[in-house]
Parts: C-alpha cells; structure tokens; sequence
C-alpha cells in the first residue's frame, strides 16, 4: 500500500469518527455545537427568565449584569459536624502454660 494511499484512507477515517462523534453529541444533548450558542437549543427564549436579574431572554449564565450577591452564600458549601460512632474490638486471648494446655480467657 502506497503511503498517499495511507494517509487519504486515516483521513477518511477521521473525518468519519468526528461525524459519529456529533452525531452522538446532537442526539444526547439536543444542541447544535455551533456558534448560535444557546439559543440553538430547544428553549422559547422569550419565555425563558434569568436568576440573577429576573429579567426574560436569556440564562443566568449569560447575564451581562453583576452576580447577585445574594446568592454567594448559596455557592460556598455549608459544612456542618456529623458525630463519629467508635466501636470497641474485642479479642481473644490464649496463653501457653507450657503443658500444651491453653487458657482461653
């Protein structure tokens, strides 16, 4: 096999795994990887309001206004103690008496 031969045929290769691969990527998520960005989604962006301003049009994620600083405490993770419940092992115990006889106590 020629090597000009090799690469045309990785290159198709290629060019098909890329295909499947946005296939499957258009089929679990519904959006179209292009440069429209969200609004290639199946959403009424009219309808849709946004968290931080409460304004409708578009996600919070977009918002061209200032974070809400309301919400800072809602993104830090609240840590809180839990008890601990600690359990006692027991062995047992022998012991040679030289006899070959064992205590078992």
């Amino acid at each position: 096999i020629d090597a000009d031969d090799l690469k045309e045929m990785d290159l198709k290769w290629q060019i098909g795994m890329l295909t499947v691969r946005a296939r499957r990527f258009l089929q679990r998520t519904g959006r179209n990887p292009s440069a429209n960005g969200p609004t290639s989604m199946g959403f009424d962006m009219s309808k849709v309001e946004c968290y931080n301003c409460h304004m409708k049009g578009h996600f919070a994620r977009e918002c061209r206004y200032p974070k809400d600083t309301r919400r800072n405490g809602a993104a830090e993770p609240q840590r809180r103690s839990v008890p601990v419940e600690t359990t006692t092992s027991n062995a047992l115990v022998s012991q040679c008496d030289g006899m070959g006889c064992y205590d078992w106590s």
